[in-house]
C-alpha cells in the first residue's frame, strides 16, 4: 500500500474508532442523566465523608469508618465541585467517575502512541475497548473503590509491561518520562484498600520475572520513573498519617482495623454462592474462565497477557477468599476479563488479517460498521431510558436545591420522610447494619450526619467479635458505642432518628438506648417505614410517617382495583416501592390460600382467589371508617 493511501486509511479508521468510543461511552452515561438521584450506597456515604473533610473534620477522630482515607480524599473532589453547581451531588459524582474513566483511556492511548514501535502496542486500542465495555456495565458499582482502583491501575500495568518487555532500550524521552510519572502517580490508587497492594506486588513480580528485569543487564529497568514515582508517592502517603491527630491514628489502628478484621465474618457468604448466585456473578465467572483459557492458547503472542492473567488470577483468589456477595468485590475480575478478551480478539484479528488485502478490508469496513453498531446501541439505550422516564411520575428537584427532574421511583421512603419532617441543614441519624437505607437519602436530601457514626455496621461487627471470642472487651466497646450515640444525639440534636429493626434494635434495647436517648430526650415515634425495616423518631413534635396504617391503606387501594401509579403519586411514594409492597401482599395472600390443609378447604381455593378483589373493597371501607373515627378522637 502506498504511504499516502496508508495514512489516509489510518486517519479514516481512527476517526470512526474515536466516534465509536465516544458513542459507546455516552450510551451508558445517559442512564445517569435519566436517573440523576441514582448512586450506590457506599459511594454516597463516602461523598458525605468527603463533605465532612471539606468542612475541616478529621477522619477517625470526628467521624468513624473502617476503610483507609484515600477514598474519602478522592470523594472530596466531586463533593467540592457540587458546591458550585446546581446539579444533584449524585449526578456530579457520576460525571466525576466518567471523567476518571476518560482520563484512564487517555493514558492507555498515550502509552500506545509512546510505544507505537513495540511489537505488542497494536493491542492497546483493544484494551481501551475492553475498558469501555467494563465501564458500560457499571451502574450500582459506579465509583466503588475497586472501580477507581481498576481505572487508575490498568494504565500502569500496561505501561510497565511494555516498558519491561522492550529489550532494545529504556525510553528516556521527555514525553515518556512525564507520562511515566503521571501513570506512577495514578497507581497510588492501590492504597484505596490495604489488600489491593497484593495486586501490585504479584503483578510486579510476575512482570519483572517474565521480562528478565532481575538480571544484571536489565536491572536498571526496575527503577524506571513510573516505579520510582509509585514508591515515593507511597512513602509520602504513609508519612501523611504522622500529621494526623494521635487520637485519630489510635482509633484507626486500635478500633477500626481490628474490629473490621474480626467482625467481618458477619457479612461472609458461601464462596460458590458468591460466584453463581446472581446473573452478574454467573456472567463474570464465565468471562473469567473464557479469558483465562484463551490466554493459555495465546500465551506467547503478547507480553501483556501474563501480567493481565496474574492480575485476574489474584483478583479471583481475593474474591473467593473474602466470600462476600457484594458485586463490587468481583469488579476487578470483570474488568480484567473484559480487557483480556478484547486483547485476545486483537490477536485473533491480527492472525486472520495477516495479508495486506484482509487487513485493508478490516480497516476500511470494520471501523464504520463498529460506528453503526455504536449508534444502534446508543439508540437502544436512549429508547429504553426515555420510555421508562416518561412513563412514570416525575418530581421537580428544586425541593433538593437542584435543577432538573427525577422519577418518583428514585424517591425512597426514607428520603420522602426526611424531606417531609426536616429542613435543609438539619442533622439526621441513621443506625442500621449497613450503609443503606440511611444513605444515600441523607446525602441526597442535603442533611448533615447526626452522629460520628454515619452507619451502624460496627454494632453487628462488635457483637460478632463478642460471640466469636467471648472477650468482654468487645462488650465494653459495644456498650461504649451506644453511649457514643447518646452523646452525639445530645451534641448534634438530629431532627430525625432512624433505627433498623431486628438485630440493631435488639442491641440498642439491651442497653437502654431508647429510654435514655430517644423517648427520654423528647423524641416521638412517627411509626415504621414498612419494607425498609426502619423505625422513625422525630425531635420535639408529633407527626406521621408512611407507616403500617398508611402503607396498608395504599396496598389495599391497589388490590381493590385502583391504578398503582396514581395511588403512589397521591401519597408521594415511589411507584416501584408500592409495587414491591403490593407484590409481597399478593404473595402472602396466595401462600395463605394455597396452604390450606387437605380436605374440603382445598377445594375452596379457586373460589377464594376469585372473590379476593371483592373482599378488599370491603376491607378498604372498614379501614377508612377506622381512620375517620380515629381522626374524630373516638376509639374504633
Amino acid at each position: 500500500m502506498k504511504p499516502v493511501l496508508h495514512r489516509a486509511v489510518a486517519v479514516y479508521m481512527w476517526v470512526f474508532l474515536t466516534l465509536s468510543f465516544l458513542v459507546f461511552s455516552l450510551s451508558a452515561l445517559q442512564y445517569f442523566l435519566f436517573h440523576p438521584l441514582f448512586i450506590g450506597n457506599d459511594q454516597s456515604v463516602y461523598l458525605a465523608m468527603g463533605q465532612l473533610v471539606l468542612d475541616g473534620l478529621v477522619p477517625y477522630r470526628d467521624f468513624f469508618d473502617f476503610n483507609a482515607p484515600l477514598i474519602i480524599y478522592l470523594s472530596a473532589l466531586p463533593a467540592f465541585f457540587s458546591r458550585f453547581l446546581i446539579l444533584p451531588v449524585s449526578l456530579v459524582f457520576d460525571f466525576f467517575v466518567y471523567l476518571c474513566y476518560f482520563f484512564s483511556c487517555s493514558l492507555v492511548l498515550a502509552t500506545y502512541l509512546q510505544f507505537k514501535g513495540h511489537k505488542d502496542s497494536y493491542v492497546l486500542p483493544f484494551a481501551i475497548a475492553g475498558l469501555t465495555w467494563m465501564q458500560s456495565n457499571q451502574y450500582l458499582d459506579l465509583g466503588q473503590r475497586e472501580h477507581f482502583f481498576f481505572l487508575f491501575y490498568l494504565p500502569y500495568l500496561l505501561f510497565r509491561a511494555l516498558r519491561l518487555s522492550d529489550s532494545a532500550r529504556i525510553r528516556r524521552g521527555m514525553a515518556c518520562n512525564i507520562l511515566a510519572v503521571v501513570i506512577g502517580f495514578c497507581a497510588l490508587l492501590v492504597h484505596i484498600k490495604p489488600q489491593l497492594l497484593i495486586f501490585f506486588l504479584v503483578v510486579e513480580l510476575v512482570t519483572c520475572y517474565k521480562s528478565g528485569a532481575f538480571s544484571k543487564e536489565k536491572r536498571k529497568l526496575l527503577f524506571a520513573p513510573e516505579f520510582l514515582t509509585f514508591l515515593v508517592g507511597s512513602l509520602l502517603y504513609f508519612l501523611h498519617f504522622a500529621f494526623y491527630p494521635r487520637e485519630a491514628v489510635m482509633n484507626l489502628l486500635n478500633e477500626a482495623i481490628p474490629i473490621y478484621a474480626m467482625g467481618f465474618k458477619w457479612y461472609e457468604n458461601s464462596t460458590i454462592a458468591c460466584l453463581v448466585s446472581t446473573n452478574s456473578g454467573i456472567n463474570t465467572t464465565f468471562l473469567f474462565a473464557s479469558s483465562m483459557l484463551l490466554a493459555v492458547a495465546f500465551y506467547s503472542r503478547s507480553a501483556l497477557l501474563l501480567p493481565l492473567v496474574s492480575f485476574n488470577g489474584t483478583a479471583f483468589a481475593m474474591f473467593a477468599f473474602f466470600s462476600t456477595n457484594w458485586t463490587y468485590r468481583y469488579l476487578p475480575v470483570q474488568g480484567c476479563s473484559m480487557v483480556l478478551l478484547m486483547i485476545e480478539l486483537a490477536i485473533l484479528l491480527r492472525l486472520f488479517a495477516s495479508g495486506g488485502l484482509p487487513r485493508f478490508a478490516l480497516q476500511f469496513l470494520g471501523s464504520p460498521l463498529l460506528f453503526i453498531y455504536a449508534i444502534f446501541t446508543f439508540y437502544q439505550y436512549y429508547s429504553a431510558y426515555a420510555a421508562t422516564f416518561l412513563a412514570t411520575e416525575n418530581v421537580d428537584l428544586r425541593s433538593l436545591g437542584c435543577l432538573g427532574f427525577a422519577s418518583t421511583r428514585e424517591l425512597s421512603p426514607p428520603l420522602v420522610c426526611i424531606l417531609r419532617h426536616s429542613k435543609p441543614g438539619d442533622a439526621i441519624l441513621s443506625i442500621s447494619q449497613g450503609v443503606a437505607p440511611g444513605y444515600p437519602p441523607v446525602l441526597l436530601a442535603g442533611r448533615r450526619p447526626g452522629s460520628r457514626f454515619l452507619h451502624g455496621m460496627h454494632l453487628p461487627m462488635l457483637d460478632t467479635c463478642l460471640e466469636r471470642t467471648g472477650d468482654l472487651k468487645y462488650k465494653r466497646k459495644l456498650d461504649q458505642a451506644v453511649l457514643d450515640y447518646g452523646e452525639d444525639i445530645e451534641k448534634f440534636k438530629p431532627a430525625l432518628i432512624f433505627v433498623q429493626d431486628g438485630e440493631i434494635e435488639e442491641l440498642l434495647k439491651q442497653r437502654g438506648f431508647f429510654e435514655k436517648f430517644v423517648t427520654g430526650k423528647g423524641y416521638v415515634s412517627l411509626g415504621k417505614l414498612n419494607f425498609e425495616g426502619m423505625k422513625v423518631f422525630k425531635r420535639g413534635s408529633s407527626g406521621q410517617v408512611s407507616g403500617p396504617d398508611e402503607a396498608k391503606a395504599m396496598v389495599l387501594e391497589v388490590l381493590a382495583g385502583k391504578d398503582l401509579s396514581k395511588v403512589a403519586a397521591a401519597h408521594n411514594v415511589s411507584a416501584a416501592t408500592l409495587k414491591t409492597w403490593v407484590d409481597k401482599a399478593r404473595s402472602g395472600i396466595d401462600l395463605a390460600v394455597g396452604d390450606a390443609s387437605s380436605g374440603g378447604e382445598i377445594s375452596l381455593m379457586t373460589e377464594l382467589v376469585q372473590t379476593r378483589q371483592k373482599l378488599f373493597g370491603k376491607i378498604l371501607e372498614i379501614e377508612k371508617l377506622k381512620q375517620a373515627l380515629k381522626n374524630s378522637g373516638k376509639q374504633p
